[in-house]
C-alpha cells in the first residue's frame, strides 16, 4: 500500500507516512527540518560541516580551496563555506574540546544568513535564521548541513556509511531522507507547502507546483479496522512515463510469463484482466485452447472484445503464419452468405463473375475463419456448414468438384444459442459441432478493477489514430469512469475515449470531457421531437464552446451557424459559460 508518492494521514490530518517522492512538498521553513528532497549543491548556497574525528581531511582542502598547511589532520574541525564561490574564504574553527560548557563555535551573518554553531558537552546545536538542529557527536562522526535562501535543504542522516560526506560532496548531489519517527502526528498542514495543502482541500485533481504540474488524489482507505487518508501525488511526466513503464510490464508479465508457464500462448494485452480467479481461469482456456485446432465457441454480450480474442487465439496458434479471415453473418445479405463462405464457379447463377470467385473457406487455407455473430446464420446454410465442419470438404456453388477446408473455426454470438436450440431456429448438431471448447467473456462492468489497464492500452491508440497528442485520464475521471455499467463494454468505452480525447484541451481528461448516455438529461424521459431537437442543439453548443474555450465566433464557425444565430441561440437557451458577457443576453 505504501507509495513512494504516497502521504498517509489519520482522520485528524496527522502524519503515519511520508514518501520519499513527497518530499518536495515540505515546507522548508520548519523550525526543526526533519526532511528533505533529492538535490543538489548550488552556487551561492551554504555549507556547514563539522568533524567529530581525527581524519584525513585533504578532500576539504581540495573542495572548499583552502591551503592543506592551515588544516592539521589530527584535530576536529568545523568549516562554514559559500558554494563555488572564490569571493568568500571559509570560516573554519580547529581543535575544539567537550569540556562540558557551552562555547559559541561560530555566530556569524554569513550570505545573507544569520549562523550559529553552540557546542554544549556533547551536543552540538545548528541554528540557520530561525531554524534549529541539534546533534550528538557521540552518534555522529561528521554532520553537514547545506542551506539556501529558503534555509536548510540538506544534512547527513543517522544512517549515512562512514566518509558518506565526502563521496555526497564530489558528486556534487544528495539523496532525501525522512526521519519517519520524527513526523510521527505532526499535522499535515503544518508540515507541507500551503498551496499543496489548499489544493488537497479542494479535492484538485491538478495543481502547479514550481513549474511542474502535480495531479493530487485523496481516498480514504482502511487498514486494521483504521480509516486513513490516502493522498496521492502524481507529476505530469511522470504519470505518463508510468504509462509507458505499465505498458511493458504488462506486455512482460503477459507474454514472457505465460510462456514460460502454459508453453503455448503468448497473451499481450490488458484487456482480459479483471479479478483475479474468474480471469486467471479465463486465460487458462485461451492458452490451452490456442494450442489446439478445435472450434472456440466465444460468448459474451456486444462489445466484450470476442473479435479482438479470435484474432489473439490466432496469433497464438499454430496457424498464425496463414490467414485469418472474418465473416461476420450480420453484415451480409441472407442470399450472399452460401457464395461468399463457399465461392461459386463461372455460370453458377447470373451475375456470376466469368472464372468465378473464390471463398472465404478458400481464403483462410491453412489458417483461421472466424464465424463471428453465428446466431445470425439462417437455417437453410447452417446444415451446409455443419457438413463443411464434420466432413473438412464442401462445393464451391454450381460446383462438382469437392474442395479441402483446411481451417480452423472460432465462432462467436452474443445469443444464447442453447435457447435458440429449444425454439429451434439453431440447429442443434451444429450446436455442438461449434460449442466443443466455449469461453465466456465477462463483460466490462464485472471488471471494472481493470479499467484503468484497459484505459491505458486503449487511449494511446485513439490518440495516434486521431493524431493528436497524448492525454491522460484524472483521477476524478476515472472514479466517473468507474461509476458508470458500460452496457456497451469496451466498444462503448472506446467511443466515449475518442470523443473525450477530442474534446479534451490539455494533457488530462476531466470528468466534464466524458459524455455518458445516462448524463444526457434527454434521454432520461420521453420527449418530443421538437424539444428532443432543442437539448441536442443546446448540448452542442456548449460542447462547442468548451471546445474553443467561449469563443463564440469560433464555436459558430465549427457548427457552421451564422455569428448572430449562435447568439441569438445562446440567449434562448441562457447558456451560461465563462467568457460570455451579461451583454450578450440583450
Amino acid at each position: 500500500m505504501k507509495k513512494d508518492n504516497h502521504i498517509i494521514t489519520d482522520q485528524n490530518d496527522n502524519i503515519v507516512f511520508l514518501g520519499d517522492g513527497t518530499l518536495k512538498y515540505i515546507r522548508r521553513d520548519l523550525v526543526k527540518p526533519v526532511a528533505y528532497p533529492s538535490g543538489s549543491f548550488e552556487k551561492g548556497n551554504v555549507l556547514i560541516y563539522i568533524c567529530n574525528s581525527g581524519r584525513d581531511y585533504s578532500f576539504i582542502s581540495k573542495e572548499f580551496k583552502i591551503d592543506y598547511n592551515e588544516i592539521h589532520c589530527d584535530r576536529r574541525l568545523l568549516v562554514i563555506s559559500a558554494i563555488f564561490s572564490e569571493e568568500i574564504r571559509p570560516i573554519i574553527k580547529q581543535d575544539f574540546k567537550c569540556e562540558g560548557k557551552n562555547e559559541e563555535l561560530i555566530d556569524t551573518i554569513y550570505e545573507r544568513k544569520s549562523v550559529s554553531v553552540i557546542r554544549k558537552g556533547k551536543n552540538i546545536t545548528v541554528r540557520v535564521d530561525a531554524q534549529k538542529m541539534s546533534f550528538d557527536t557521540s552518534k555522529y562522526k561528521e554532520i553537514a548541513i547545506l542551506i539556501d535562501d529558503n534555509g536548510i535543504k540538506y544534512f547527513i542522516p543517522k544512517d549515512m556509511e562512514e566518509n558518506g560526506f565526502e563521496k555526497t560532496l564530489r558528486k556534487k548531489d544528495f539523496n532525501g531522507y525522512c526521519d519517519q519517527e520524527s513526523i510521527q502526528n505532526i499535522n499535515l498542514k503544518k508540515l507541507i507547502h500551503n498551496n499543496i495543502y489548499e489544493a488537497i482541500l479542494r479535492g484538485a485533481i491538478l495543481t502547479d507546483f514550481k513549474d511542474a504540474k502535480v495531479f493530487i488524489s485523496k481516498e480514504t482507505i482502511e487498514l486494521k479496522g483504521i480509516l486513513y487518508n490516502l493522498i496521492s501525488f502524481d507529476e505530469e511526466d511522470s504519470l505518463i512515463q508510468n504509462i509507458i513503464d505499465d505498458n511493458l510490464k504488462y506486455n512482460k508479465i503477459l507474454s514472457k510469463e505465460s510462456e514460460d508457464k502454459y508453453g503455448s500462448m503468448q497473451y499481450n494485452s490488458f484487456r482480459l484482466w479483471g479479478n483475479e480467479g474468474k480471469f486467471r481461469e479465463l486465460e487458462k482456456l485461451l492458452q490451452k485452447g490456442s494450442a489446439t485446432n478445435a472450434t472456440i465457441l466465444l460468448t459474451g454480450e456486444s462489445g466484450t472484445g470476442k473479435t479482438f480474442l479470435a484474432r489473439e487465439i490466432h496469433k497464438c496458434s499454430k496457424r498464425k503464419d496463414k490467414p485469418f479471415v472474418h465473416i461476420n453473418y450480420a453484415a451480409i445479405a441472407y442470399h450472399l452468405l452460401e457464395s461468399e463462405l463457399f465461392g461459386y464457379e463461372e455460370g453458377a447463377f447470373t451475375g456470376a463473375k466469368k472464372g468465378g470467385k473464390e471463398g472465404l473457406f478458400d481464403m483462410a487455407f491453412g489458417g483461421t475463419l472466424f464465424l463471428d455473430e453465428i446466431g445470425e446464420i439462417p437455417l437453410t446454410l447452417q446444415g451446409k456448414l455443419l457438413e463443411v465442419m464434420q466432413s473438412k470438404t464442401y462445393y464451391r456453388v454450381g460446383g462438382t468438384k469437392k474442395r479441402k477446408a483446411d481451417v480452423r473455426c472460432i465462432a462467436a454470438t452474443n445469443k444464447n444459442l442453447a435457447e435458440m436450440v429449444k425454439e429451434k431456429s439453431f440447429r442443434e448438431d451444429l450446436y455442438y459441432r461449434i460449442n466443443v471448447f466455449p469461453i465466456e467473456i465477462p463483460p466490462l462492468r464485472e471488471r471494472l478493477d481493470c479499467i484503468h489497464a484497459l484505459i491505458s492500452d486503449i487511449l494511446p491508440e485513439i490518440c495516434e489514430r486521431l493524431e493528436i497528442e497524448p492525454v491522460l485520464i484524472g483521477y476524478q475521471t476515472m472514479e466517473k469512469i468507474k461509476e458508470y455499467p458500460w452496457p456497451g463494454n469496451i466498444r462503448e468505452l472506446e467511443n466515449v475515449l475518442e470523443k473525450a480525447a477530442i474534446l479534451c484541451d490539455e494533457k488530462v481528461i476531466p470528468p466534464d470531457d466524458i459524455i455518458l448516455p445516462e448524463h444526457d438529461q434527454f434521454a432520461l424521459k420521453p420527449m418530443t421531437l421538437k424539444e428532443l431537437k432543442e437539448n441536442c442543439e443546446k448540448q452542442a453548443i456548449r460542447n462547442a464552446l468548451n471546445l474553443f474555450h467561449g469563443d463564440k465566433i469560433k464555436a459558430a464557425q465549427y457548427l457552421d451557424i451564422g455569428r448572430t444565430a449562435i447568439f441569438d441561440k445562446i440567449k434562448k437557451y441562457a447558456i451560461i459559460y465563462e467568457g460570455i458577457e451579461e451583454n450578450d443576453f440583450r
